[in-house]
């Protein structure tokens, strides 16, 4: 009986930038699940593909990382009032907790997605005319250059013939690796700036691979 196998890997994690996943799948004889020699909690942090641009302050980045982080917190400390209080004051408490965080953690989501429409990550790194061969040639040198434990870790060849999904796509760099390889890939990211980048990419090198 066949069972699928997968294959996870955090390629790399950005201050705000929604972390690179990429998860590919095959069908084999044995229900075992195989993960790159890599330890992904050593993942670079402010890589190449999710640092913010550079007029961005430390001190804004920093902030807004611990935003969101607080408020994904206090939704959950609501939840859990709501669930478990026997006090029904303390569970509105924790319902209005839950209610003004959501609000102000989508603003925060809503005020990303735009910097990053307006600023896809990665392309500071490039000199070139966005979107033209050049411009993909060297944000694909720069990056394996800064981050070289990315191909170790993807193993990009290994993954002919399998499904690849990688969330997170950015403009296409790690997607181009995948379906040279051989993989029927599909990436998908936060904001459609990224996306058509990623699709011009692929259609430069004549590649084929499904964008969302």
């Amino acid at each position: 009986m066949k069972s699928r196998k997968y294959c996870l890997s955090l390629l790399a994690t950005g201050l705000i930038c929604i972390p690179t996943l990429t998860l590919a799948q095959s069908q084999g004889n044995n229900g075992t699940a195989s993960m790159p020699q890599h330890d992904a909690a050593n993942t670079t942090m402010n890589s190449g593909k999710g640092e913010m641009s550079g007029n961005v302050p430390a001190a804004d980045k920093k902030f807004m990382r611990e935003a969101a982080e607080g408020g994904l917190a206090e939704v959950e400390l609501g939840k859990l009032a709501t669930e478990k209080a026997s006090s029904e004051e303390v569970k509105k408490f924790g319902q209005r907790m839950v209610d003004d965080h959501s609000k102000a953690n989508e603003e925060l989501k809503q005020r990303v997605r735009a910097f990053w429409q307006t600023h896809p990550c990665g392309t500071k790194f490039s000199d070139a005319e966005m979107g033209t061969r050049e411009f993909f040639t060297s944000l694909e040198a720069h990056r394996y250059r800064k981050e070289w434990h990315i191909p170790i870790a993807a193993n990009f060849a290994a993954t002919r013939g399998l499904k690849v999904l990688e969330i997170g796509c950015g403009m296409g760099t790690d997607g181009a690796q995948f379906a040279k390889a051989g993989a029927d890939y599909a990436g998908v990211d936060l904001t459609e700036a990224a996306v058509e980048l990623a699709r011009k990419r692929f259609a430069l090198s004549h590649l084929n691979g499904e964008f969302r």
